[in-house]
């Protein structure tokens, strides 16, 4: 219900008269793909990430679409337990909710123990926590810190 709210009310309004960016992945080293999608005055914008191997590691993403002087960084990150939760809520997975909690506990340690491109936060990112968050209330804090 809240993703189709989203697209109502933030998404399809600036979809006529969008710019629309597609940052093309090297697919020969990247496991991801960007659209990225702003209003015409750039004041409003939406961005999707999509994984084409399944890696759910860190993503640092140049937009192309909002005030190239500034760099934002943003690091949204929840305990194993909500992760899990929400991902057993979906219900896409056959896995038992432990099952799960597991496979994030371990793919967790493998991305924070990678050789090149390990996860860790940016000393000068926007932590934020969403755990006990929805979407808007992530949305809230990103716009209070960036505007």
């Amino acid at each position: 219900k809240h993703s189709v709210k989203l697209y109502k009310d933030f998404i399809r309004p600036i979809l006529p008269e969008s710019k629309i960016y597609h940052h093309t992945p090297d697919l020969k080293k990247d496991d991801f793909a960007v659209i990225e999608i702003t209003s015409e005055n750039e004041e409003k914008g939406v961005v999707g990430v999509f994984t084409l191997a399944g890696n759910k590691g860190i993503k640092n993403i140049r937009f192309k679409g909002v005030d190239q002087s500034k760099e934002y960084k943003v690091y949204l990150d929840a305990s194993a337990d909500v992760r899990a939760q929400r991902r057993f809520d979906q219900g896409v997975s056959s896995l038992s909710f432990e099952e799960i909690k597991q496979s994030i506990i371990e793919r967790d340690e493998i991305d924070k123990n990678k050789k090149e491109g390990a996860l860790k936060i940016a000393p000068d990112a926007l932590y934020i926590d969403t755990s006990t968050l929805t979407i808007d209330n992530v949305c809230e804090i990103i716009l209070k810190q960036i505007s």
